[in-house]
């Protein structure tokens, strides 16, 4: 017992790391004191027969037989040796598992992934298609031309074509040209007579704006390089905005004034004025016509000092814009204002501060003054304080005035009230900008108001962009708005987004990250071309020319709107059947063409941009519609031999790709047979060949690689019509395929092949499978022969030797021949090895 005891302590000692690591106590007792221990229990329990029975019943209650003899557990059996293979490789198997793993998840990824994007794809291709068609929907309703309307409006039509044109005429010759005097000759439509008076103030607002604001300088892009492309708070676009401001505000001014001498001379006899021509003098009359009746005045609370409402001829002054005078009848008449004793010393403050801003001293004077005048007990003179509004800038918040008669009456008056400044304004209350009045009136906009009038606002207020915009969306106004658009752009007052997002954004009013507003131009330019003038290729140009306004000559940001200007052009003029007409292909005369006499506008200033930026973009349009012929005369007209020979190149390969079989199943390609384009070829060929001054231009690769590729479709020519002697002897004059079965000759020739322009090589292979098949049916035709029939002496084997001159050419470059050849290069040369075994047998 003992001695079992002490194995068994050693081997639990063995396992104590195990059992450290798993949890189990360990017996901290050496096996001496583990023995006196178990000895010491022994001798406390005293043994005894009712001990004994508790023992057995106690096990005999959990399933033990105590009586049995127990048997000693052997475990030897209860674990199978599994004896570890020598053709076992772990390393390799969990690499092949891993693998494994990796492709599933790959292949499941990938699955989830074409899934995503074939439901995103659907999704985003039906909005797209929603929104296209809604687009559609939408510029057909509003822009759709009936052929009556289209009538009516062709004699404007042609005028606005032939004005777009003489302004372009003078683009041409670097001169000014007076476009909004032009455009107001051109009288509406039937419908649109009753508003031509509101159309011709419109134009006339613009006309306004460039002969009150820098009279010396150009028209053209007069506005583009200090309103366009400053920033909005720069010094010079302030100062520009202000410019504009000052003869909008003129405007309405001359235009009230214009009223008054209407009203006048309507009166004339009444009133017997004679010829005085002050404007006092005019004045009292205009007040006697319309503020005076036989019993009295119309207005009530109008202050009269000496028979005359005081302050209501002082606004009538400022309205008119006469401020000069007014300030001269206060100083002379200053006991008419004994009663606002202080107002003298306020108007002189207001005219002489700068930007018409008295000090904070004087301004809280005018504003407490004004405060007693409009929430006084007592009911002052509405013009009083109207006019201390004026000079004080009083309540620039509050928008109702009482004595306000009409729109231009209110417009006028916030235009004398806003200030735009270059920093932030010292007081809070002074802060009263042109972007405050747009908002204004963006609120108060009268949806049912007369559609001109509003649009007068708009061009008033400097919202050039929203006043395109809003005639835009009426109905029937597309010239209108195509041609205010155009002096808009003329002038360098249009805001308008770059190319790419022109494209991206479908609606015409854009307003970007500043907060500004910008107008599609380049969109609504190809909207009326589509609409009115798409049947008319050279008035198209005129107006594509439009775009070409915003070009960094002028000083705009870039040239974005000149190559798309350029893209539309080069599209029209290849789309059209009389494209000789724009670029004069007789290029022997070398008269300018149409697009050549007009290329300044598309910044083009030199042969090289001309033949770059023009006639190659159209060669390749016309390339591309399978027109040949006309791309050729295009690069002629260049005078690039190097493009004519790339073209023609091209064509030839394209021409060599196309087999009998495929032009049979596709009618398109059999527009031009083989011999035609061999006979185009070599003509345009012969032709450059007459022009001297060419030839030290040519690339002799590109010459080389023309006069291979006609060879070789006269090759190809010869084998579609059988003609198979004839072929070869083509195909052997060119030096390209090895017939002679040496090695070094036909690694010379694998070498050349090498050298070949791509055009060439891609052609080989299907080349070299006619060869195979010529061959083929000619040694078949001698094998099959009768004996009687003469057979030159070593035919037979000179075409074998050829064919493993072939094939030994092929092996070597056969990673440049596709597989689908190479198998049908060895069925061919099966064939011959088989028939030539079943001869010989």
């Amino acid at each position: 017992m003992s001695t079992k005891l002490k194995q068994l302590l050693k081997r639990s000692e063995v396992l104590s790391l195990t059992q450290d690591q798993t949890g189990i106590p360990i017996v901290g007792n050496d096996f001496e004191r583990l023995a006196r221990q178990v000895k010491a229990g022994n001798e406390k329990i005293q043994y005894t027969k009712e001990q004994q029975a508790k023992a057995h019943y106690f096990l005999a209650n959990n399933g033990i037989k105590g009586q049995a003899d127990i048997e000693p557990v052997s475990i030897r059996y209860a674990f199978d040796t599994i004896q570890t293979s020598n053709y076992t490789d772990i390393e390799k198997f969990l690499s092949e598992e891993h693998e494994r793993i990796l492709i599933d998840v790959i292949e499941e990824q990938r699955r989830q992934d074409d899934n995503d994007f074939q439901q995103f794809y659907n999704t985003q291709l039906d909005t797209y298609s929603k929104e296209i068609e809604q687009e559609q929907k939408e510029k057909e309703e509003q822009h759709n031309v009936d052929p009556s309307e289209l009538a009516d409006n062709m004699t404007r039509i042609n005028q606005y074509s032939q004005i777009i044109k003489a302004l372009n005429d003078c683009r041409i010759n670097n001169n000014d040209y007076e476009l909004v005097e032009r455009l107001v000759t051109v009288q509406n439509a039937s419908d649109l007579k009753k508003s031509q008076t509101s159309v011709s103030q419109a134009w006339n607002i613009l006309s306004y704006f460039i002969k009150h604001t820098d009279n010396e300088g150009r028209h053209e892009g007069r506005f583009t390089k200090s309103y366009l492309t400053q920033p909005y708070q720069s010094t010079a676009a302030i100062n520009t905005r202000r410019a504009l401001i000052d003869a909008s505000r003129s405007w309405l001014e001359e235009q009230f004034l214009q009223t008054v001498n209407e009203q006048l001379h309507a009166h004339a006899t009444k009133l017997k004025m004679g010829g005085n021509p002050f404007i006092t003098h005019r004045l009292r009359a205009y007040i006697d016509v319309n503020y005076k009746t036989n019993s009295g005045w119309k207005e009530e609370g109008l202050e009269i000092v000496n028979e005359l409402p005081i302050w209501l001829f002082i606004y009538l002054l400022l309205r008119t814009g006469h401020k000069e005078a007014a300030a001269d009848y206060i100083n002379k008449n200053k006991d008419m204002f004994s009663l606002e004793r202080k107002f003298v010393d306020y108007f002189q403050e207001y005219m002489e501060s700068s930007h018409h801003c008295v000090s904070k001293t004087t301004h809280d004077e005018i504003l407490a003054d004004y405060y007693v005048f409009e929430y006084g007990e007592q009911k002052a003179d509405p013009y009083k304080s109207l006019i201390y509004k004026i000079i004080g800038r009083c309540e620039l918040n509050k928008k109702t005035i009482r004595v306000m008669k009409n729109q231009e009456d209110y417009l006028w008056l916030q235009l004398v009230l806003l200030r735009e400044v270059t920093d932030t304004e010292r007081y809070a209350y002074e802060r009263y900008r042109l972007e405050d009045l747009k908002q204004i009136i963006s609120v108060n906009e009268d949806q049912n108001t007369d559609v001109w009038a509003h649009f007068k606002t708009l061009l008033l207020t400097l919202q050039f962009e929203k006043a395109i915009d809003y005639i835009y969306s009426q109905k029937k106004l597309l010239l209108e708005t195509t041609h205010f658009a155009s002096a808009l752009a003329y002038y360098g007052l249009l805001r308008i987004p770059s190319a790419t997002q022109a494209k991206i954004d479908k609606t015409m009013l854009i307003t970007n990250q500043e907060g500004l507003h910008l107008f599609n131009f380049s969109r609504l330019i190809y909207q009326y071309i589509q609409t009115y003038i798409s049947d008319r290729p050279i008035e198209v140009l005129q107006y594509l020319y439009l775009l070409s306004l915003y070009s960094t000559k002028q000083g705009y940001h870039n040239n974005d709107m000149v190559s798309l200007a350029k893209s539309y052009a080069s599209n029209i003029i290849a789309k059209n059947k009389n494209y000789r007409e724009f670029l004069d292909i007789i290029y022997a005369q070398r008269e300018p063409s149409i697009i050549e006499s007009q290329k300044v506008l598309l910044d083009i200033n030199s042969e090289q941009e001309y033949a770059e930026q023009i006639l190659y973009p159209i060669a390749s349009i016309l390339l591309q519609s399978s027109r040949c012929r006309e791309a050729v005369s295009v690069y002629k007209l260049s005078f690039d031999s190097n493009k004519l020979y790339e073209v023609l190149a091209k064509e030839l390969s394209d021409a060599l790709q196309h087999t009998q079989s495929a032009r049979f199943l596709d009618p398109k390609l059999s527009y031009n047979t083989n011999q035609e384009m061999i006979e185009f070829a070599t003509e345009a060929v012969e032709d450059y060949k007459n022009q001297q001054h060419l030839k030290l231009a040519l690339d002799a690769k590109k010459v080389y690689t023309v006069h291979t590729l006609i060879q070789l479709l006269q090759f190809r020519m010869f084998y579609e019509e059988g003609q198979y002697y004839q072929a070869i002897a083509t195909i052997q004059s060119m030096d390209i395929v090895p017939f002679n079965d040496q090695f070094n000759f036909i690694q010379q020739a694998a070498d050349r092949f090498e050298q070949l322009d791509e055009t060439i090589r891609k052609n080989i292979p299907e080349i070299l499978l006619n060869i195979m098949d010529i061959f083929h049916k000619i040694w078949e035709s001698y094998m099959s022969a009768s004996v009687n029939v003469a057979i030159p002496n070593n035919t037979i084997e000179d075409i074998e030797k050829n064919v493993r001159a072939v094939l030994t050419f092929v092996g070597i470059i056969q990673f440049n021949i596709p597989a689908d050849i190479l198998v049908k290069l060895n069925r061919i040369d099966m064939i011959m090895a088989q028939r030539r075994k079943f001869i010989e047998t």
